[in-house]
């Protein structure tokens, strides 16, 4: 079910502005949404919990099935020259792995104050089987899953993006290389939209090697003050995911992510430990309890009542010596209703 991006947030931006997000950080979203057509099926908001909400990125997933509207849509912006070298060869299937991916991020940084950047970030999914047997961060690996997409195809899938530095290429093949054997590399982005001649890798790693992972490819933090944060946070055993920055070196901020379904038991004392730490209020963290969930909607054009659903992912910002800081995505997407 492919809809347009404007008429899923319409449907959620009430409960979004109550105490989550300003009516203005909502609007320069639906701005964003309005000129995007139906090739979409959820997309999230990214706000930081330690501000009223006053700024509120937009992410729009586009699945492969829309891929030649996504074509088009870069076709028609000059300053997409990014992306629309993704989609051209995403659309025409020119290099084989790209026929297998399964869907991609546009990632639009809404700043308050400062002009956005001219174009979003593309964050390609690199796990061809993600949609039937996604990984969800704190569970075991899928027995049939491949270890990892090849680093011949994330390089052919970042030169469709950004041409890197040779530095940059070599830095992120010893991330790849590094990944131990139940870790994925989940998603790749080029940083260039941000003037920034670097990549963004998303991975998903067991907690009892993340330290042999971060000695390996050089992160320059101290990994007793991040045991620290994890601690708090009770991460203890199983996998999570981690985002690294990758330029010349490994960047020193981690980007520490914690999903689960909507109905999972375990988010209300994973919240509470947000707050315990200092990464989010009390009331704030009962607003995201509140987001959380489904129910009915009729959208534009349609003719039967569609499933909303309402789901969250949190990040904390890890940087040694600066205090941690949280974020929340709330995700949002749609599903025909059988009954």
């Amino acid at each position: 079910m492919l809809v347009a991006p404007e008429a899923m947030l319409a449907q959620v931006a009430a409960l979004a502005g109550r105490a989550l997000l300003e009516p203005k950080a909502v609007a320069k979203a639906r701005e964003v949404c309005l000129a995007l057509p139906e090739f979409s099926h959820c997309a999230c908001l990214e706000c930081p919990l330690d501000t009223c909400g006053e700024d509120a990125d937009l992410l729009v997933c586009v699945p492969a099935r829309a891929r030649a509207l996504l074509s088009d849509v870069a076709a028609e912006r000059p300053a997409w020259s990014n992306v629309r070298g993704f989609a051209e060869s995403w659309s025409s299937a020119s290099l084989p792995f790209l026929s297998q991916v399964p869907f991609i991020w546009l990632e639009f940084d809404l700043p308050r104050g400062r002009p956005a950047p001219p174009e979003p970030l593309l964050f390609c999914c690199l796990q061809p089987d993600f949609l039937q047997d996604p990984i969800s961060y704190g569970d075991l690996a899928s027995p049939g899953r491949s270890r990892l997409a090849a680093r011949a195809n994330v390089a052919a899938t970042l030169r469709t993006v950004a041409e890197l530095p040779e530095a940059v290429r070599a830095c992120l093949d010893s991330c790849l290389n590094a990944i131990p054997a139940d870790g994925y590399a989940l998603h790749v982005a080029s940083l260039t939209p941000r003037g920034i001649a670097a990549v963004r890798l998303v991975l998903t790693i067991p907690v009892v090697s993340l330290r042999s992972y971060l000695s390996a490819i050089g992160w320059p933090g101290d990994f007793r003050e991040l045991k620290k944060s994890l601690l708090s946070l009770g991460v203890v055993s199983g996998r999570f995911g981690i985002q690294l920055d990758v330029g010349h070196s490994v960047g020193a901020t981690l980007g520490l992510q914690f999903h689960r379904s909507h109905r999972d038991p375990s988010w209300p004392p994973l919240l509470q430990r947000f707050v315990g730490s200092g990464l989010c209020s009390a009331s704030r963290a009962q607003h995201l309890l509140q987001w959380l969930g489904d129910g009915l909607g009729v959208l534009p054009n349609r003719r039967f009542p569609v499933s909303i659903r309402r789901e969250l992912e949190l990040k904390v910002q890890h940087t040694t010596g600066v205090p941690d800081r949280g974020k929340a995505y709330l995700g949002f997407g749609c599903d025909f209703r059988l009954i």
